[in-house]
Formats: structure tokens, C-alpha cells, sequence
């Protein structure tokens, strides 16, 4: 999900620039639609997967609020310092509430990079 999903979206957004004239009519309409979707994807899987880090720290939050109002607190305190954010990783990165609009960035910059290139404007 995390490779392709983009990598869909980057394609169907350059041919839908590009190659609009040069594709059939009934055929050029999957690529609109196979872009609209992977973009939904993206924004849909990757804000779910947010909500596990927000969701996690809230709780936390809750219970740090929560042990303020008991008497012996001590014990709770330290188990509750041993206990972490729980976050989506994939390699030494892990999935923010900023990750969906980062990979809707990379795409667009990716597609106008991409027709820049074709029309031959940006120097390699």
C-alpha cells in the first residue's frame, strides 16, 4: 500500500495531464478513475492508520489525568512512563496525522515534475 497506491496515483495523474489526447475516449476514462481512487486510498488508509498514533496518545493523556487523582500514584506513574505512543512503522518511520497530506504533496510534485520534463522546461 505504502509504494504503490502513490505509484498509481503519480501514473493515472500524468496520463490524465499529458496523454489526454492521445488515448482513446473509452480508454482515457479508467485513468481518472483509477487516479480518483488511488487517491481516496491514500488519504483514507494512511489518515486511518494516523488515528492509531493519535488515538494512542490520547489515551495516555487520559490516563495521566486519571492517576492525578489517586493516592498512591507512584507505582502507576512509573508503569505509565513505561508505556509508548503505539505507531504504524514501516522502516525507522512511522505513519503522523501529517503522513497523508506528505504523500499527497510527493504525488502532485511528482506529476508536475513529470510533465515539466515532457515539455521540456526543467533541465536534467
Amino acid at each position: 500500500m505504502l509504494f504503490c497506491a502513490p505509484g498509481v496515483q503519480l501514473i493515472a495523474q500524468y496520463v490524465c495531464i499529458n496523454h489526454h489526447a492521445e488515448i482513446a475516449m473509452p480508454g482515457f476514462l479508467l485513468f481518472p478513475l483509477i487516479g480518483g481512487d488511488a487517491g481516496i486510498t491514500n488519504v483514507l488508509v494512511f489518515t486511518l492508520a494516523s488515528y492509531i498514533n493519535i488515538a494512542s496518545e490520547r489515551a495516555l493523556q487520559g490516563m495521566k489525568d486519571k492517576i492525578r487523582l489517586l493516592e498512591s500514584k507512584r507505582f502507576m506513574i512509573k508503569q505509565l512512563r513505561a508505556c509508548s505512543v503505539l505507531k504504524v512503522k514501516f522502516g525507522s518511520n512511522f505513519i503522523d496525522r501529517g503522513t497523508p497530506l506528505v504523500i499527497q504533496n510527493f504525488c502532485i510534485s511528482q506529476t508536475v515534475t513529470l510533465s515539466l520534463i515532457k515539455s521540456g522546461q526543467v533541465k536534467r
